[in-house]
């Protein structure tokens, strides 16, 4: 039996859009791309391409496509600029580094010695093996969900806008109890100064359709209020 080698490849740490991001350096790569959960763990907006692009690798039938793509801040060595990704179902890794940012910033790989350079300054990189142990972060998320392009992510309806049912993503929620007579004793909901003008404007929304209506309980459910993107 014939046992592969590992194989060392170059990564390193960079800050993209406020987040410390670990990345590999793909000197062979042609994109610059993001993992599905980089993005949605970042909260980075994402845009929907007009005419998906084919993302081919460099074998016969290994074929995805790429249908997202965003432009965000990325601070490399003391540089910080705009930069393109496309969304790319990668593993492994929070984000590739390809030849288009390589060629961008002018940068060196030095395979020998493990370091990158980009003008003067060295930078030492990890040259760790493939597997998933190459995940710093440790980062999984069911890359199953659909990105919403931010065209999508529309103002919700104003109030008296007609008694029509809210998006599924709204009111299509359980919240499963293991015990439904047990009495919850703790302080009153609470919710921020910022959010309480759009809760107060559901909440009349919902009464005024019909969806909700005002009632006298001994408990509710715990309820936790989010902003949404």
């Amino acid at each position: 039996n014939v046992s592969r080698p590992v194989k060392e490849v170059m990564c390193c740490y960079v800050n993209i859009g406020g987040t410390s991001v670990f990345v590999l350096l793909d000197s062979g790569s042609t994109t610059d791309s993001f993992s599905p959960s980089f993005v949605m763990l970042a909260g980075v907006l994402v845009s929907e391409l007009e005419t998906p692009i084919p993302l081919q690798l460099g074998c016969v039938g290994s074929r995805s496509t790429i249908q997202f793509g965003t432009t965000t801040d990325i601070t490399f060595i003391h540089n910080t600029i705009k930069h393109y990704f496309d969304i790319v179902n990668i593993d492994q890794y929070d984000a590739v580094l390809g030849t288009v940012f390589m060629h961008r910033m002018g940068v060196l790989l030095d395979f020998k010695h493990g370091v990158l350079k980009s003008g003067s300054t060295p930078v030492s990189l990890f040259k760790g093996g493939e597997g998933p142990q190459g995940n710093r972060h440790g980062w999984r998320f069911d890359t199953s969900i659909t990105f919403q392009s931010t065209r999508e992510l529309s103002p919700e309806p104003k109030l008296g806008s007609g008694k029509q049912l809210p998006p599924l993503r709204e009111i299509n929620h359980k919240i499963p109890l293991v015990d439904e007579n047990k009495r919850y004793s703790y302080h009153l909901p609470w919710c921020t100064e910022a959010l309480k003008p759009q809760l107060r404007a559901k909440i009349n929304r919902y009464l005024w359709a019909g969806w909700w209506e005002e009632a006298t309980v001994p408990q509710a459910a715990p309820m936790l209020t989010l902003l949404k993107p």
